[in-house]
């Protein structure tokens, strides 16, 4: 159940206001912002049953499974499927650490983000390894990736507050490992805009094939992923914005 929250809170925000796009330059940004969750709060009670009947007790479980260890000894950090998808758990978290009713619960989902955040970064900062859990060259392209990659910056994103600045420091390092990857991805054809560092250019276009493959799963994933993490970090936390420079080669 878990592996399926995202597409829950998406089919969440199709219900909501749709504003046009202007820059945010507190957290949360990626996908909620402060004035939007004071309306995902108020659906966070007992008569919701949407709240009531799957999230809250999807949470509850997710809980359960990491207090057994199962998320920790039960992901392999491999580059595809999982019985149990770290970054998922922590999405799922630290969405929680905003809507949850109680500031103490809040405070508890907060920390069982991090600690999942974490617990991936730490083993991924050791650099590339291919065969090493979290650290295959693979991880941040293929099939994980598309899948859940987009939690990584979601769940820093909306833990930021709580995230040291030794933290920020160790993800930011894995994120531009990541970003490289990404902008050299071979995974599939065609699997990234030639040529690179180009942008903004009809070269770009000029192959009908490529434009074609730029509506991949994996190529599209790629753009995601790339774009959410530039997003997710301050400027203050990327002081030579290396990270925020990869937003223009998500968006060409």
């Amino acid at each position: 159940m878990v592996k399926h929250f995202l597409f829950f809170l998406l089919l969440c925000l199709l219900f909501s206001s749709v504003t046009l796009a202007q820059p945010v330059p507190t957290h949360p940004r990626l996908w909620l912002t402060e004035a939007s969750l004071a309306r995902y709060r108020t659906w966070a009670r007992d008569d919701n049953p949407i709240y009531a009947e799957s999230l809250l007790p999807m949470a509850e479980q997710a809980k359960q499974d990491m207090d057994a260890g199962s998320i920790q000894n039960g992901d392999l950090g491999g580059n595809a499927y999982e019985d149990y998808v770290t970054e998922n758990y922590a999405a799922l978290f630290a969405f929680m650490s905003l809507i949850h009713p109680d500031e103490a619960q809040q405070a508890d989902y907060a920390q069982r983000a991090r600690t999942l955040l974490l617990a991936v970064m730490t083993q991924a900062a050791q650099g590339s390894a291919p065969g090493e859990p979290f650290r295959d060259p693979a991880f941040s392209i293929n099939d994980r990736s598309r899948w859940y990659g987009v939690s990584f910056p979601l769940t820093v994103d909306w833990i930021y507050p709580i995230l040291s600045s030794d933290d920020k420091a160790l993800i930011r390092g894995v994120f531009l490992r990541w970003m490289e990857e990404l902008t050299y991805a071979g995974t599939t054809n065609m699997n990234h805009p030639e040529p690179v560092g180009v942008f903004n250019d009809p070269i770009l276009i000029s192959d009908i094939d490529a434009v074609r493959w730029s509506g991949n799963n994996y190529y599209t994933a790629h753009m995601r992923n790339m774009g959410m993490m530039a997003l997710a970090f301050d400027p203050a936390d990327d002081p030579d914005g290396a990270l925020a420079a990869y937003l223009t080669q998500a968006t060409g």
